[in-house]
């Protein structure tokens, strides 16, 4: 199977945002092994972490940093960016489903999720959910060609 995938400019935004998640989590995990004792004399502690920062920075030099740095559809290859993407599905799908919640909870009050709103959150989620199952369907054959 084809290894490019395509990214469309609506799920770019919810992406970079995805992705500048998952480089606060991999700071953080910098940030704990700098914070574990005789942490000098294993650098090696520090590997994974560096190593799933840099997979995130190349996935977002590919995909832009800013809104502004990409405004049409891009394709990548997951060969190369299976890990990020794969990670920038999981945060992006768990911050949706916390947009989705907020919105149920709010379904009578207008003042505060008014329903165009709502519709551009149920619209972003639709498209989130879509592009997650194309990368994982993806994945799963690229594996299996293996």
């Amino acid at each position: 199977m084809n290894s490019v995938l395509e990214v469309r400019p609506e799920i770019l935004p919810p992406l970079r945002d995805a992705l500048h998640g998952v480089i606060q989590q991999a700071a953080e995990g910098v940030v704990n092994v700098a914070d574990w004792s005789r942490c000098e004399q294993c650098p090696v502690w520090y590997v994974a972490h560096l190593e799933r920062l840099e997979r995130v920075f190349a996935l977002l030099d590919a995909v832009g940093w800013s809104d502004a740095d990409r405004v049409h559809a891009i394709h990548l290859d997951l060969r190369e960016h299976r890990w990020a993407v794969l990670k920038a599905v999981e945060v992006s799908a768990l911050s949706a489903q916390g947009d989705l919640y907020g919105i149920t909870g709010q379904i009578g009050s207008a003042e505060r999720h008014e329903s165009v709103k709502r519709g551009e959150l149920v619209r972003r989620a639709l498209a989130l959910r879509d592009f997650g199952t194309t990368v994982i369907v993806k994945v799963a054959y690229m594996d299996a060609e293996r």
